[in-house]
């Protein structure tokens, strides 16, 4: 398995002709309260091999301040379905994540793992209320 990207939105749809509708891709975050949670979607792009169909891979979902260590980890399956998907469309995995907050401003990683195999991030900038 290879993770080609990842990505942050505020939602994502899946189109009856299988296509996606990413809406309000995101590299900021401004004005958050630290005590809120952030509604977002976490896209990941996939590549995995033929010899994967029908394997389920934990993958695991960290979020870190790049200062102050881990703020949010969660483990969430992902069943590779098909010959097909694998040749043609190379997957995507989209995950709502849930209870996120952000309790300080700065940079924040959000690291994808599929575990003993491969590991992408990407990194977003967050201020708080508070700092206006």
């Amino acid at each position: 398995m290879e993770i080609q990207w990842v990505m942050l939105a505020k939602e994502v749809r899946k189109n009856s002709d299988t296509t996606m509708c990413i809406d309000g891709i995101f590299h900021h975050l401004n004005n958050i309260s630290p005590d809120k949670n952030v509604a977002m979607v976490l896209i990941v792009k996939l590549k995995p091999s033929i010899t994967e169909v029908g394997e389920i891979k934990q993958i695991g979902i960290a979020i870190q301040h790049t200062e102050k260590g881990l703020v949010w980890i969660q483990k969430t399956p992902y069943k590779v379905h098909d010959v097909y998907s694998v040749l043609y469309e190379h997957p995507y995995m989209a995950r709502r994540l849930l209870n996120v907050k952000f309790p300080y401003s700065g940079e924040y990683t959000f690291k994808v793992i599929v575990p003993k195999e491969c590991e992408k991030e990407e990194s977003i900038m967050v201020s708080l209320e508070e700092d206006k």
